[in-house]
């Protein structure tokens, strides 16, 4: 119990002296740790910009969706004031209706109350993929395979080659970790990297 209260003291005594001014400069200018955090922020970046286009591309296809609300709301509030104007013209009330105008005037009735479907129209899936489908198609339709490769692979090639070379750098700089090393290291109470 007492060895383990002074190796507890010890540990404290060690770290305290990791937090000093000077073990925080070395710590800061440690190639190793520099390196990890430059690409922590490059990884950030990247993972960043691919968000941001997500987060845009899903605001332009739900401005579309939008669009394409009000484009058939339009028409089919025109609709449904031809078919009353057809439905008051020709006398379609119940009582006054001609038996010859019967199906042409049930299908202008029906037509004329269309008017409240639209507002589970913005909520339709068929909409929405229709939407997502046309702007998918109007990306790929300008665009060539061969553009399309280029891109990917600079792409794909910036995020490999960045980790690659810290990654490499790190292992360049302190090359294979030596077992005396880690000993030491975890002996005072901190974690190897």
């Amino acid at each position: 119990m007492h060895g383990q209260l002074v190796t507890d003291q010890r540990r404290r005594a060690d770290n305290s002296d990791a937090s000093s001014p000077k073990e925080l400069k070395r710590y800061w200018s440690d190639p190793k740790i520099l390196a990890a955090y430059i690409q922590l922020f490059v990884n950030t970046v990247i993972i960043s910009g691919l968000l941001y286009l997500c987060v845009r591309f899903l605001r332009l296809v739900r401005r579309d969706v939008e669009w394409k609300v009000e484009n058939k709301a339009v028409l089919v509030a025109k609709a449904a004031h031809q078919c009353r104007a057809n439905y008051e013209a020709n006398r379609c009330e119940p009582e006054e209706r001609a038996p010859a105008l019967e199906a042409q005037c049930v299908e202008w009735a029906h037509c004329m109350s269309k008017s409240h479907e639209l507002r589970d129209l913005q909520h339709s899936t068929v909409l929405w993929a229709e939407t997502l489908a046309e702007i998918i198609n109007g990306f790929f339709k300008p665009i060539s395979v061969k553009s399309l490769i280029i891109l990917s692979t600079f792409t794909f090639g910036v995020i490999i080659v960045s980790n690659v070379a810290f990654g490499s750098y790190r292992v360049h700089y302190y090359g294979t970790p030596n077992r005396a090393q880690d000993v030491d290291v975890t002996s005072k109470g901190l974690r190897p990297f």
